[in-house]
């Protein structure tokens, strides 16, 4: 940790003494003698440890979970709760009696790999982007941990890296695929089903944002719905057409206050097992409720949307989520470019016969 360099300069002998210690400050300090540099290091190094040893030495990494857990999961969203409180279960399975002092990437990463390659509570092998979450509510929290509370003085996950996400699945429906949904949508034995999946489709929409929506956020004169409830936490205006608007018409008359699809509780209404038995009539495998917002970004790239025109309407702030559309609005890339050059060339003809002699 602590290091000394002689040196000679024009004055004569010198020895700079460095101690570096992962979490707390740098010192450096030049002196004219060995044995004055090797106390001063020596003296370092002791206050360092004294004061990384501090506070991160009274508390677990279970004592940090818990303040968390009890301080901070009642204010978020609760899917967010939701799933923070699964990964917290994890780390205090795992890590919860470490002392913050004591703990490192090493550890992290241990259980990085095993979250990777051991099958999780539904006998699957997690994906890389459920790894990342996994680590980014550990992250999270140790942040706090260190820069509020001040109960440890270095970052643990400074050596830790993310996984790879592969996040290129694009399943969309085909013509048949949507009519036969459709249709079992219409059938179910839950009303509202059929709506949510026509609200869906026509504005890219999450199920979470659609099942929230209220009256109050519907704008029928400007047709768009203000969608609040979103994934980045920031309000968006959607456009509302067709069938879409009539549905909401409609509802916002009958439900002039609280949720638009509620159920007999007037909470929103929860149609995990109605959309399952829907897809089993309709013969579609491997399709799930967010994956009509796929078909809605896919059916716009290929009807001549921009990438940027998508990324408005999905709600997405970079066009990094959206360039996995590329490849279906080629066509209308090709025509852009076409358009271009018969704009600046005209009719202007090209090769060897065109040169000028």
């Amino acid at each position: 940790m602590g290091s000394i360099v002689k040196r000679q300069g024009k004055t004569g002998v010198s020895y700079k003494a460095a101690v570096r210690k992962s979490g707390a400050r740098h010192r450096y300090k030049t002196f004219s003698r060995l044995t004055d540099a090797k106390r001063w290091v020596a003296r370092v190094e002791l206050e360092i440890e004294r004061g990384l040893a501090g506070a991160s030495s009274q508390y677990t990494v279970a004592d940090m979970l818990d303040r968390y857990e009890r301080e901070r999961t009642s204010r978020l969203k609760p899917k967010t709760a939701l799933d923070q409180l699964v990964h917290i279960k994890f780390w205090r399975r795992h890590l919860g009696y470490t002392q913050l002092y004591g703990l490192g990437s090493a550890a992290i990463v241990a259980l990085r790999e095993r979250l990777t390659t051991q099958p999780n509570q539904k006998n699957k092998i997690n994906r890389p982007a459920t790894v990342n979450r996994y680590l980014e509510t550990l992250r999270l929290i140790l942040n706090i941990a260190r820069n509020e509370w001040e109960w440890l003085h270095h970052d643990p996950f400074k050596k830790v890296a993310f996984l790879e996400e592969r996040n290129k699945r694009v399943r969309f429906l085909s013509d048949s695929e949507r009519e036969r949904l459709l249709d079992a949508c219409r059938r179910s034995k839950t009303p509202c089903l059929y709506d949510i999946v026509i609200v869906a489709l026509s504005t890219g929409a999450r199920k979470g944002e659609i099942t929230s929506l209220k009256a109050e956020n519907v704008d029928l004169d400007r047709n768009v719905i203000m969608l609040h409830d979103t994934k980045n936490g920031e309000s968006r205006a959607t456009p509302l057409h067709g069938p879409a608007r009539e549905i909401i018409r409609q509802r916002s008359r009958r439900r002039p206050t609280g949720f638009l699809f509620a159920g007999r509780s007037g909470r929103p209404k929860i149609i995990k097992h109605a959309w399952r038995e829907a897809l089993r009539l309709a013969r579609i495998d491997d399709f799930r409720f967010h994956d009509l917002r796929h078909t809605t970004a896919s059916y716009l790239a290929m009807n001549g949307a921009t990438l940027a025109e998508i990324a408005e309407v999905l709600g997405h702030k970079t066009l990094s989520m959206v360039k996995r559309y590329a490849h279906l609005s080629e066509a209308h890339t090709s025509s852009v470019v076409a358009s271009m050059t018969e704009k600046m060339f005209g009719g202007q003809k090209a090769g060897p016969e065109a040169r000028p002699v």
